[in-house]
């Protein structure tokens, strides 16, 4: 994934607690998916996404503050 992609798609799940649109999910990633295999990749990248929220951000309280504050 583009890293300045993935670092806007973590803010908009953490900041709206939704995962982003599926197309912008597709177009941050470096190698674009098949349409068959788009089902699969968007549930991996999703579920990735919400296990780095609830990991680095929610499960720590001072990370929390460090990442709220880095994203301002």
């Amino acid at each position: 994934m583009n890293s300045l992609a993935l670092e806007t798609r973590l803010h908009t799940y953490s900041f709206a607690n939704r995962l982003p649109r599926d197309q912008k999910i597709i177009d941050a990633l470096n190698q674009k998916p098949r349409i068959l295999e788009r089902k699969g990749v968007l549930a991996r990248v999703g579920e990735r996404i919400k296990q780095f929220i609830e990991t680095f951000v929610d499960g720590m309280g001072v990370c929390k503050l460090v990442y709220q504050r880095y994203l301002q």
